[in-house]
């Protein structure tokens, strides 16, 4: 929370310039969002509550009109719970959908993470196998005989023929 004292010891350790740009930002971005609001957002949602109602109303002039006239008279609670009841499966089905569309995107996501993970292991696998072979080709270098110094060895008894 921000007290009297803390602000007065924010204000000594910044510089009054970055106050007065932090003040004309909050104010700018508060004109910008205001305009955005006027210009896209109000007609989208008075168009959108009208699209909403015909829809509640399958299209039905007489459904819409009498929605009207209860409203009109005061008997708002029907209604309201339709409206409201129509906005909350909406809010509700598009949510879900939303959901749903992450879900499947981390799915597959994943997938393709363990079939690449699947491919560096066959590869280091492959490599490490190679360097097996090639190791042990080096260590056990054919002497005259045609195998391994180390079988030579221990097959050699000494005489010679």
């Amino acid at each position: 929370m921000w007290t009297r004292s803390r602000i007065f010891e924010s204000v000594k350790t910044n510089s009054v310039v970055e106050w007065v740009a932090w003040a004309l930002g909050v104010i700018i971005l508060g004109a910008l969002g205001s305009g955005l609001w006027e210009i896209a957002l109000k007609p989208a949602l008075v168009r959108a509550s009208y699209g909403l109602m015909s829809l509640s109303s399958l299209g039905i002039e007489s459904v819409r009109t009498g929605i009207y006239e209860r409203i009109a008279t005061g008997s708002t609670s029907r209604a309201g719970v339709q409206t409201l009841l129509l906005i909350t499966l909406l809010t509700v089905s598009i949510a879900v959908s939303i959901f749903y569309s992450f879900l499947l995107v981390h799915v597959e996501l994943q997938r393709r993470q363990k079939r690449r993970d699947g491919r560096a292991d066959a590869v280091q696998q492959s490599y490490e196998r190679r360097l097996r072979e090639n190791t042990s080709m080096i260590q056990s270098e054919p002497n005259d005989c045609g195998h391994g110094k180390a079988e030579c060895e221990d097959s050699f008894d000494g005489s010679v023929t």
